[in-house]
C-alpha cells in the first residue's frame, strides 16, 4: 500500500513562516513605498478585495476572459488594469509579479525551523512506498526528509530551479481552456497551469503512483481547493484510492471545509456501487487529528492509526 502525502500552504503557515497572501500583498506594498516601479496589475492585486493565493488565480482568469472588454475591466478592478494594450504586455507583468513572490518565499525561508511532531511523522513514513506531492513553491518540507527514502514531487516547481521552474496561474478545465484557445493568441495559454505541467515530467512521475497500486492520501495543509482541482482529480478519482485522511487546521469547521473542497473535486455521481465512491474514503472527523503547529510543539500528537 503507498502513502500519497500532500503539503499545502497550510504546512508552511503550522511552522509560522508569512506564506499567505495578505502577507505576500503587504510585502508589495512596502516595494512600491520604496520606489520599485508599480504597474496596473499590481495596483490592483495590493488594491481590490483579494485575500487569497486563489483569489489571484481567479482574477488572473476572469481578466484573460474578459480581456477585450473594456468596460467591464474598468468597472470590475482598479489600478488601471483596462489600459493594458495587449495580452502579452498582461503576462510580462503578471511574471513580474511571480519573480517578486519567489524572491518574498526565499527570505521566508530563511525562518524556518522544524516541529519536533512532524519529525516523528515523517520517520514514520521514512519507506519506499511513501511519495510527498508538495504543491509548495518553498523546501520546507524537503529539510524533513532528506537522506530518507521518501519521494518528492514538487508538483507546482520549486525556487531558484530552471528545471523545474514555478508553476502560479489558473488551472483551467477542459472549457475554460478553449474558450481562450478560441483567441487564436498563445499568449491567453501563458499561466494556464495543464499547459506548464507539461514543462517537466512531475505529473507523470504522479500517475505512475497513482496508476501502480493501492494508495492513501494524507492531506496535510491542503485545502483542496478547485485552484488545484486538475492535479487534486486525478488523485481523488482514481480507482487505486484506499482512503482519504485528512489533518485539519484548527477545529471542525477546518475538517468540514477540507471535506466540502473534497467532495467539490470528487467524481462520484456516476459511480453506481458505493465501493467504487471516492467520498466514502474519507474518514470521519473523530478519527482525524489537527495538525501539529509550531507553538504547540510540547504537545505529542497522536497519529492515525493508518500511519
Amino acid at each position: 500500500m503507498k502513502n500519497l502525502i500532500l503539503i499545502g500552504n497550510g504546512f508552511d503557515l503550522a511552522h509560522e513562516l508569512k506564506t499567505s497572501y495578505p502577507d505576500f500583498k503587504k510585502h508589495l506594498q512596502i516595494k512600491i513605498r520604496n520606489s520599485v516601479s508599480s504597474t496596473p496589475l499590481i495596483n490592483s492585486l495590493i488594491s481590490d478585495n483579494i485575500d487569497l493565493w486563489s483569489d489571484i488565480e481567479a482574477t488572473y482568469f476572469d481578466i484573460l476572459e474578459n480581456f477585450e472588454d473594456k468596460v467591464y475591466l474598468q468597472q470590475n478592478y482598479s489600478g488601471n488594469i483596462n489600459q493594458y494594450s495587449t495580452i502579452k504586455n498582461f503576462n510580462d507583468h503578471f511574471d513580474e509579479v511571480k519573480n517578486y513572490l519567489g524572491s518574498y518565499l526565499k527570505e521566508c525561508e530563511e525562518r524556518f525551523k522544524p516541529i519536533k511532531n512532524y519529525i516523528k511523522f515523517f520517520e514514520i513514513f521514512d519507506n519506499e512506498e511513501t511519495v510527498i506531492v508538495n504543491f509548495n513553491y518553498t523546501s520546507t518540507v524537503k529539510k524533513y526528509i532528506e537522506g530518507r527514502k521518501i519521494e518528492l514531487i514538487h508538483m507546482h516547481g520549486e525556487l531558484n530551479n530552471d528545471e523545474n521552474p514555478i508553476i502560479f496561474g489558473f488551472a483551467a478545465n477542459h472549457a475554460e481552456s478553449k474558450k481562450l484557445l478560441i483567441e487564436n493568441d498563445n499568449h491567453y495559454l501563458r499561466n494556464i497551469k495543464k499547459f506548464n505541467y507539461l514543462f517537466t515530467n512531475n505529473e507523470t512521475l504522479l500517475n505512475r503512483h497513482l496508476q501502480s497500486e493501492e494508495y492513501n492520501v494524507f492531506i496535510l495543509g491542503h485545502s483542496c481547493g478547485i485552484s488545484d482541482g486538475l492535479i487534486l482529480s486525478q488523485i481523488f478519482n482514481s480507482k487505486n484510492i484506499n482512503k482519504i485522511i485528512p489533518f485539519y487546521f484548527s477545529d471542525k469547521m477546518g475538517y468540514f471545509n477540507t471535506m466540502v473542497n473534497v467532495d467539490r473535486i470528487i467524481d462520484d455521481y456516476s459511480k453506481e456501487e458505493n465501493a467504487k465512491k471516492s467520498f466514502k474514503k474519507l474518514i470521519s472527523f473523530p478519527n482525524s487529528h489537527q495538525m501539529p503547529q509550531k507553538h504547540d510543539d510540547n504537545k505529542r500528537t497522536q497519529f492515525p492509526e493508518e500511519i
